[in-house]
């Protein structure tokens, strides 16, 4: 995962011009109002002062005004240059960690099984939009709220320093109130968080529930299900209305409570000084202590953005960890001796149940074959195997609770291979030296045609190949991948009777090693296997 802990601004070179400029802007604007508070009310009392007598008239009318006046234009100069100068400095350097971090998770997306495996996720643009929303979130709360958080910490110090000296009784009181505050925002920030992460969840539910009923809306009228169905897909968008709507208003409550906080605290501070015998003159150092914590409001005011920023940010960085690459993961996981399946139910995506699938076992060099009629389950019964999709039912997942897990130790091939626009290399999933590259290749019979047609790095696409050359391109990968479990969709799809009888004999004896399971209409080729199991209606 990818996060920036607060101290990495300082230490990070590209960060450093940009937190100081950040930091002398923000106490700019600290001492400009503080020293504007302070100018007013000596004003005030010299004004006063002037009535009262000849000799403090005079006094009054001594009264120095430009030092202050020139150290209000100065604050206000430099508060204004700061936070142009911040803007170019923060954006430059926000670039720069944007350009390094999406490097990094883009390349985490792309070696992802999910990804890596026919293309699958690269052509939904649901799964695209919610990584490329993800993403956002870790930069904005990084790249964003991290400089705000700093700032806002340096002033809210110099703020509780300057009570300490000018009106140390307001000390405790003001740190109770911080505490509170702090603690208040904290909790319903994370509230709101969590109500946006409800409501996303609950709107990919209703946008792939609602388009898998579309889909099946002759099956769902035939059986009388249509109503309930659709009317169960527009109550989950009711609810995601309702979980934002209750986030708004969490937030609209933190950020009451924090505006209240400012002049709450300026008023403690300045009331607490009078009520100890503070007047005059001695009470000018607790007016300007008091308008520094109002000045400071501005940078508090942010302070539920940013804590729901960093709690939406940890929701992102959640779901982004199911997109790194199969590598990072394997180091975690265990590699299985056998792949058991128990008896259970199994459904289509809409909820409806098919079949029930009788247990079997696959060990390494004892390969299993499922056979059974089209729509009985038996495709989404191997992605349920490999984490593509949520175990149903109440027999344990074969290869644990963990979905990420589950992708990184398997191989998933479906029967309609993509090709992508790139060289038979890149196309071929695999980090393997040339040898085995064309080895692969002459197992499954594309060698003499990938030499005819330049190399591996020659160029391929979906239209340069017919379908049985695609299939076989995807049966090369399988041989190629280091995953200890291979799964197979329909591995004879679109080649001749001889010929898919061949591959698959010559990729069983390649993958001997590892946990086979493969899915096929072919008895011939279900026949290779050492187990055969039969899903039925």
């Amino acid at each position: 995962m990818i996060r920036i802990p607060l101290p990495a601004l300082w230490t990070d070179k590209s960060w450093r011009p940009a937190l100081i400029i950040a930091l002398v802007t923000a106490l700019s604007g600290l001492l400009l109002v503080g020293v504007s508070g302070w100018f007013l009310s000596s004003v005030a009392l010299a004004g006063a002062a002037a009535g009262v007598g000849a000799t403090a008239g005079a006094a009054a009318f001594a009264y120095n005004y430009h030092l202050p006046a020139g150290l209000i234009r100065l604050f206000a100069i430099t508060r204004t240059a700061g936070k142009y100068a911040e803007r170019l400095a923060g954006h430059a350097a926000a670039l720069r960690d944007q350009m390094k971090h999406r490097t990094r998770l883009f390349r985490d997306m792309a070696s992802a099984r999910t990804v890596y495996e026919d293309g699958w996720q690269l052509s939904r643009d649901d799964q695209l939009g919610a990584f490329i929303d993800d993403v956002e979130k870790v930069e904005f709360a990084t790249l964003r709220a991290s400089l705000p958080a700093m700032t806002g910490m340096v002033l809210v110090a110099v703020c509780l320093v300057a009570t300490a000296i000018t009106a140390p009784l307001a000390l405790p009181f003001t740190l109770l109130l911080l505490v509170v505050v702090a603690f208040y925002s904290r909790h319903m920030a994370e509230k709101a968080a969590q109500q946006c992460h409800d409501a996303q969840q609950v709107e990919a539910d209703w946008s792939r529930t609602l388009g898998r009923q579309i889909n099946a809306l002759v099956p769902l009228a035939g059986n009388g299900d249509r109503k309930a169905a659709l009317a169960g897909s527009f109550a989950l968008i009711e609810q995601s209305t309702h979980s934002r709507s209750e986030q708004a208003r969490l937030l609209a409550g933190v950020e009451t409570a924090t505006g209240l906080a400012a002049p709450m605290l300026m008023m403690l501070t300045i009331g607490i000084a009078w009520q100890t015998g503070m007047t005059g003159e001695t009470l000018l150092p607790a007016i300007f202590a008091g308008f520094l914590w109002l000045a400071a409001g501005e940078a508090v005011s942010g302070l539920p953005r940013l804590l729901l920023a960093r709690a939406q940010a940890r929701y992102a960085e959640q779901s982004l960890e199911s997109w790194q690459g199969a590598e990072e993961y394997a180091r975690d996981s265990t590699t299985p001796l056998r792949l058991t399946v128990e008896q259970r139910d199994v459904y289509s995506p809409i909820g409806t149940k098919l079949c029930t699938v009788s247990g079997f076992t696959a060990e390494r060099g004892r390969a299993v074959a499922i056979t059974g009629p089209s729509g009985c389950g038996k495709t989404s019964l191997i992605k349920e195997i490999a984490g593509w999709t949520d175990w149903r039912g109440k027999t344990p997942a074969p290869l644990g609770a963990r979905r990420i897990v589950a992708r990184s130790i398997c191989h998933l091939s479906l029967h309609d291979a993509a090709i992508m626009a790139a060289s038979v290399r890149d196309n071929l999933f695999s980090s393997a030296d040339d040898t085995s590259l064309w080895q692969a290749l002459e197992t499954v019979e594309l060698a003499d045609r990938i030499r005819q047609n330049g190399g591996l790095d020659s160029a391929l696409e979906q239209d340069s190949l017919s379908l049985g050359e695609a299939r076989r391109i995807s049966l090369a990968r399988a041989i190629l991948s280091r995953e200890p479990v291979v799964l197979l969709d329909e591995p004879g799809e679109h080649l001749d009777a001889a010929q898919a009888k061949r591959l698959m004999q010559k990729l069983l004896v390649e993958c001997r090693n590892r946990i086979v399971v493969y899915v096929t209409h072919d008895e011939r080729l279900a026949a290779l296997a050492q187990e055969q199991v039969h899903m039925g209606f």
